[in-house]
């Protein structure tokens, strides 16, 4: 069993809650959790590097994983420089802090499917954004209905004006 060490981000004005995992180096198999703030993500972001680099630990991430994550740890420290807190972050920024460590973790623990991706969206009809989060497994059914419906053959019924 792999010891973890996780970096969390409370986000306290929305509900999104933004973690990263990693193996540590220490030999025991307690999943230890701690508050980081932005002047600690560097560190945190270098082990996590130095974690990564242990090929044999992660042999199931490719190149291109790899370079996804160290992608996502630049961004994640681009949306927190200069930064006091995660809550001084604006709504925006803290729903791509929030992509991007989810990304990272869906990559290192394999979980693609159960990823979690958020987005503002204005409903049809109103000018108020919502923050709506779904997993890619929840995104690619809603994506495989709608191609169904649409290779549905229309069928008129008599008096219809649709038709």
């Amino acid at each position: 069993m792999r010891t973890l060490a996780a970096l969390c981000f409370l986000l306290a004005s929305t509900s999104l809650m933004a973690e990263s995992t990693a193996p540590a180096a220490a030999a025991t198999a307690n999943l230890s959790r701690q508050m980081l703030e932005p002047s600690e993500f560097p560190a945190a972001a270098a082990a996590l590097r130095t974690s990564l680099a242990d090929r044999a630990t992660y042999a199931h991430l490719s190149d291109a994983d790899l370079a996804t994550i160290d992608d996502r740890l630049q961004r994640m420290q681009g949306l927190l420089d200069g930064e006091d807190s995660v809550n001084d972050l604006g709504l925006r920024d803290k729903i791509a802090l929030y992509n991007a460590q989810e990304e990272i973790n869906a990559l290192i623990e394999q979980r693609k499917p159960q990823r979690t991706r958020c987005e503002r969206r204005k409903p049809l009809g109103s000018n108020l954004y919502t923050v709506v989060c779904e997993t890619e497994a929840q995104r690619d059914a809603k994506r495989q209905d709608a191609q169904d419906n649409l290779r549905k053959p229309s069928v008129c019924q008599a008096g219809d004006s649709g038709c």
